[in-house]
């Protein structure tokens, strides 16, 4: 078997219905050759991670899968872990993916976003004291406009205006 899971949205179609996880037989682009391990509705929003203090481990229980024929029409249950691993240089890597009991499977995943106690952004902050793209396009426009202005004047005093000085303002 393959596995796929996305935690935040479903985007796997399997047998019709839209899963949050799945596993297959074969080609992942066959939405026939797969069971659905959790399904993508308003329930699986509010599933709640239980946290393990002691091995840093947050736990995803979800029992929302299609029923299972092997265990009396009951719901497939599919439990995923995900382990703290600061040390982790990309953002998370599947450790384990498996079936462990014929209606039943678990996935364990390392992150760093897993850690309790810490922050991670994607982009940096912004600095306070910087200047934005926009402010500088409106200063450059600004001061373009003002040299434009006063070319303008000294080529028109210069040339048009022979007949009054630089300093004469009427004339220019």
């Amino acid at each position: 078997w393959a596995y796929q899971f996305t935690p935040c949205r479903g985007v796997y179609d399997c047998s019709g219905d839209v899963a949050l996880a799945r596993k297959y037989t074969g080609d992942s682009d066959n939405p026939d050759d797969c069971v659905v391990m959790t399904n993508w509705n308003a329930e699986a929003r509010n599933v709640l991670p239980t946290f393990t203090n002691v091995t840093g481990e947050w736990t995803f229980n979800y029992t929302l899968g299609n029923n299972c024929p092997d265990d009396n029409g009951d719901p497939y249950q599919f439990v995923v872990k995900f382990d703290c691993d600061k040390a982790l240089s990309k953002d998370f890597e599947v450790v384990n993916a498996d079936t462990t009991e014929p209606c039943k499977s678990s996935m364990t995943i390392d992150t760093k976003w897993a850690c309790p106690g810490e922050v991670y952004t994607t982009t940096p902050a912004p600095e306070a004291d910087s200047i934005s793209g926009g402010s500088i396009f409106v200063i450059v426009l600004f001061v373009g406009f003002l040299t434009y202005c006063f070319i303008g004047y000294i080529v028109n005093a210069i040339l048009n205006r022979k007949d009054h000085t630089y300093w004469d303002c009427e004339a220019n």
